[in-house]
């Protein structure tokens, strides 16, 4: 089961993020933002049905690994693209996920300012690759 939720916070949250970065349309932002809050959803009743700290249950397991991403890394991607995927009074159980999970890891985090211009340049990279793809 961890593999299976693995495999779906890579394809229905990580890959949504990663193509946000590469979109200019913003309405086409706000559909995939819309989908990967989706995903979150199934996330959020997923960890509200087991009842636990984690989606490993008390400790860190493979499932939260992978949604490591909705940390410092949805934020930075959200204030560059002015796009909100994650909405703690939509998604509670996730919310204290998150203070949960950062709580443990935040000293392995990048910091957020970091990844801001990392991303900004990211997405100005991909933007004016496209551009010049289309000369």
């Amino acid at each position: 089961m961890a593999r299976f939720w693995a495999n779906f916070v890579d394809q229905k949250i990580t890959e949504v993020l990663t193509k946000l970065l590469s979109l200019t349309d913003k309405a086409q932002m706000e559909e995939e933002a819309k989908q990967a809050s989706k995903a979150l959803a199934t996330l959020e009743m997923e960890l509200k049905a087991k009842g636990k700290r984690f989606f490993g249950g008390e400790t860190i397991g493979l499932v939260d690994m992978a949604l490591s991403i909705i940390t410092n890394w949805m934020e930075a991607i959200e204030e560059v693209l002015d796009v909100h995927v994650f909405d703690s009074r939509n998604h509670p159980f996730l919310a204290r996920w998150k203070t949960d999970f950062v709580e443990f890891i935040h000293h392995d985090l990048p910091p957020k300012d970091g990844l801001v211009r990392f991303y900004r340049r990211y997405q100005q990279s991909k933007i004016t690759g496209v551009a010049a793809s289309r000369l």
